[in-house]
């Protein structure tokens, strides 16, 4: 677990090492980052219009991917679990 800055150096040694690995807790993080601003109440967007279509619950479709990398991405996910 990684509690301070990287240089950019080891930043790309652990990039070479485990790229599934450091692009899921990039997507992670930042889809952390959108439902905890979207939790906050800072505007008059919800948490499910942002990513779910109308009353029937249907994944908008730019999430998808995200799913899909987070559902069925390598045994690299080391990053994502801090």
């Amino acid at each position: 677990q990684l509690t301070d800055a990287v240089t950019e150096e080891a930043a790309l040694t652990i990039l070479d090492a485990d790229p599934i690995g450091v692009v899921t807790h990039y997507a992670i993080h930042k889809l952390y980052s959108i439902i905890e601003h979207l939790m906050n109440g800072a505007s008059a967007v919800t948490v499910a219009s942002v990513f779910y279509v109308g009353k029937e619950g249907i994944l908008v479709d730019q999430w998808k991917a995200l799913l899909r990398v987070l559902n069925k991405g390598g045994k690299g996910a080391a990053f994502a679990q801090t």
